[in-house]
C-alpha cells in the first residue's frame, strides 16, 4: 500500500511539473506555424470573439484590443491555442 502511495505521489509531481513548463512556453509554440489566423473585421470586442468562438468551436481564453486589432486566444477542440487577429471597425 505505502509503495502505490509513492507512486501516486511521483506520477501528481510528474504531472504538475509538465503542465508547468507547457505554460512557460512561447506563444508561438503552442500555435504552430505561424500561430495568427486572421479574421474579416468587427464592430465590436465582443462581436469579434462571438464569431471567433462560433467558427472554431473553441474556448476563448483571452480578448484584448491592441490598437485597431481586436487580438483573440482560443483554445482549439484539438488543445492547440491558437491567436486570431480581427479589424475593428
Amino acid at each position: 500500500m505505502k509503495r502505490s502511495k509513492t507512486l501516486a505521489a511521483g506520477i501528481m509531481i510528474s504531472m504538475c511539473l509538465l503542465l508547468s513548463a507547457g505554460m512557460m512556453l512561447p506563444e508561438s509554440s503552442y500555435a504552430g506555424k505561424k500561430g495568427k489566423e486572421h479574421r474579416t473585421s468587427s464592430s465590436t470586442l465582443d462581436e469579434a470573439v462571438a464569431r471567433v468562438q462560433r467558427q472554431t468551436g473553441g474556448r476563448v481564453l483571452r480578448a484584448q484590443e491592441q490598437g485597431s486589432v481586436y487580438i483573440i486566444k482560443v483554445l482549439m477542440p484539438s488543445g492547440v491555442v491558437k491567436t486570431f487577429r480581427v479589424k475593428a471597425q
